[in-house]
Formats: C-alpha cells, structure tokens, sequence
C-alpha cells in the first residue's frame, strides 16, 4: 500500500495465470470446374487456471465450443474470385478483463477487471471479391452478431468516485467493408492502401437500465516502399485509427507515422530494420 498524503491507494497487483485451449480439428472440400465449397467444425476445450495473489482469489474456467464453418469460392476469368463465407468465432476473455484487482492509482477513477466473465461466441457472414495482376486488390463486406457481449461498463458512485469494470450484456451488430490494394506505381515503387469501415450497433443493461449506442469505426493506413540497391528498402506508413464505439461512449481517434529503413543479408535469410 502506498501513501501520498491523504491519499492510499493499493499498488500491488500478482498474479498467476495460465490459458490452455485443446482442438479438433476436421474440415471437408468439394470442388467442381471454377466452384469450391469447404466445410469444416472445430472443436476446442478452454482450460483458464489464474491466481491473483494480490486479491486472494482463485479463478478456474472449463468451457467447450463447437465451432463450423462454411466458405463457398468461385473463380473468374483473369486471376478474380469471388469467396462468400459463415463462420462461428470464440472471443475469450483476457487476462486484463478477467483480473479483480482495483487499479486505483487514480483516486476519482477506480478499474477492476470480472473474473465471472463468460467468452463471447459471435456469427459471421463475408463476402468477398479479389483480383490479381500487376496488382492486387480485394474488397469484402461482412457482418457479425454477438450475444451476451462483453463490455467495459463505468460507474459514478455515491463517492464520486467512478468505477470501470467489464460485464457480459447485450448485444453487438457491425456491418462492416474492407479494402485492400496493393501496387507497384513503378517498378522500385510500392504502394500499399488499407481502409476498414464499420457501422456499429450496441445494446446492453447498465445497473440495470438499459442502454444503446450506434457510430461508425473506421481504420486506415497507407505504406509506401522504395526499394534501394544493395537490398535496402525506405519505407513510410501512416495509420489513423478511428473511434472505438462502446456501450457508453466513444473513444478518441489518433494517428501515427512510421519511417523505415530495412536491409536483407545472405540471400533474404537475415534482415535488420531501423524505425
């Protein structure tokens, strides 16, 4: 524990914590001419072992999904395709969210993680259409539906003060679209463009009451690459990571640039990169 005037607030925080997932796996192919079809279930075991020492608590969790799978491919003339997709995914908690120690290093906002969270089983539907040559592009629209999501929930309580802790509530629909594009503008000259673009629907009971929120997410980033002679490369990259919606708010968006500087040994086996 430590002390800053008249202020105490527990700066420990131990623990222990082992995640181990066991799977089988089984899939199937069917093609025919320019069509395939693929079909494939997953089973998987989560065994979660966790001591947090600092709070005197132990955690164990033993869940079992069966997770399918369906993607159906058709080729066109001129290296495009067309893949349209369901799978099941598994969203397991993490160790921040699952661990019960009371960060109160900030004496108005206290966060805790939920050792009672459950994992999140979400449907996903794709479709997606690509294209190769001289370059590559690939787009693809998709949608995801989640039920009892898990969500980062904040609290104002009669102390003023506010506490962050994560629940399983609610629901989550993103209908989303992403684009890929690769290309050499000349021939020492790549450029590299990536945008994602995310419609997001959320609803869940907070104390409670219940509570929705909606917003658009969106990620881009753009990479160009030079290479040199002697197998050094230039590289520069700028990323902007948009809004995060969450149950009930909005994070802020940020950017950052990248200026690189790599160079390849012995044939591509060794390479050292300067940031």
């Amino acid at each position: 524990e430590r002390s800053l005037g008249n202020i105490s607030f527990l700066s420990s925080d131990q623990f222990n914590y082992n995640q181990d997932v066991y799977s089988i796996y089984n899939s199937y192919q069917f093609k025919q001419e320019n069509w395939t079809v693929k079909a494939g279930v997953r089973l998987e075991h989560t065994a979660v072992n966790a001591t947090f020492i600092a709070n005197n608590t132990d955690l164990g969790l033993r869940y079992a999904n069966l997770i399918p799978s369906i993607s159906i491919q058709h080729k066109f003339s001129g290296n495009s395709g067309l893949n349209l997709g369901y799978t099941q995914r598994i969203l397991r908690p993490g160790i921040l969210q699952l661990n019960p120690f009371e960060n109160r290093s900030n004496p108005l906002i206290y966060i805790s993680g939920n050792p009672e969270l459950q994992p999140v089983i979400s449907h996903n539907f794709d479709i997606a259409y690509n294209r190769s040559s001289k370059g590559n592009i690939n787009i693809s629209l998709g949608y995801t539906r989640s039920n009892n999501t898990i969500q980062e929930i904040s609290l104002l309580g009669d102390d003023q003060i506010t506490r962050f802790t994560y629940q399983n509530t609610g629901t989550s629909s993103v209908l989303g679209s992403n684009l890929s594009f690769n290309y050499p503008i000349v021939k020492p000259l790549r450029v590299n463009l990536n945008a994602l673009v995310q419609q997001v629907w959320l609803e869940g009971a907070v104390n409670g009451v219940l509570s929705r929120n909606r917003g658009i997410q969106y990620n881009t980033s753009a990479h160009l690459s030079y290479n040199l002679k002697g197998d050094w490369q230039l590289g520069f990259v700028v990323k902007n990571y948009g809004p995060v919606i969450t149950l009930q708010g909005t994070t802020n968006s940020f950017m950052n640039s990248t200026l690189r500087l790599n160079k390849e040994f012995f044939k591509n086996k060794l390479g050292m990169i300067f940031n």
